[in-house]
C-alpha cells in the first residue's frame, strides 16, 4: 500500500465516522442518498481504467488520491449541513428565546431581523401589506 493509498483509507475512516454520526441524527430522512460515493468512486475507477475512447487517464498519484476523497468529503459535509438544519422548521417565524450561534443563521430569526417580513408572512392572505413598517 502506497503512502497516498494509507492516507486516504485513513481520512475515509474518519470521515465514515463522522457520517455515521450525521446518519443517526437523520435516520429516516428520505431525501439522503448513501450512494454517491460509492457510485463516485466507481466511475472514476471506470475513467481511470478505460477513460474516454479507451484512452486511459494519465495522472499522478496525488490527483487520483484526491479524485477518490472528493466523494467521502462532499458525503460527510453535505450530511453535516442537513443535520444543522435539520431542526428549522420554516413555517415557524417566531423569535427563540435564547438564540444561539447556529439557530441565528436559521429563518427563525426573521421575527427579530426582519419584523415586516415576519408580520407579512403570518398576516392572513387578504390583509393589505403595509408599505412602510409602522412600528
Amino acid at each position: 500500500m502506497t503512502t497516498y493509498q494509507r492516507q486516504v483509507a485513513l481520512i475515509v475512516q474518519a470521515l465514515a465516522k463522522l457520517r455515521d454520526e450525521a446518519e443517526q441524527t437523520l435516520k429516516g430522512d428520505p431525501w439522503q442518498d448513501p450512494g454517491i460515493p460509492i457510485r463516485f468512486v466507481q466511475r472514476i475507477e471506470w475513467l481511470l481504467a478505460e477513460g474516454v475512447d479507451g484512452a486511459s487517464l494519465d495522472i499522478y498519484p496525488a490527483e487520483a488520491a484526491l479524485l477518490v476523497l472528493v466523494p467521502f468529503l462532499y458525503r460527510s459535509h453535505s450530511l453535516q449541513i442537513a443535520v444543522r438544519y435539520s431542526k428549522v422548521r420554516p413555517t415557524r417565524l417566531n423569535q427563540e428565546a435564547e438564540p444561539t450561534a447556529r439557530s441565528r443563521a436559521s429563518p427563525t430569526t426573521v421575527s427579530s431581523t426582519r419584523p415586516i417580513m415576519a408580520r407579512e408572512a403570518t398576516a392572513p392572505p387578504e390583509a393589505p401589506l403595509p408599505l412602510v413598517d409602522s412600528k
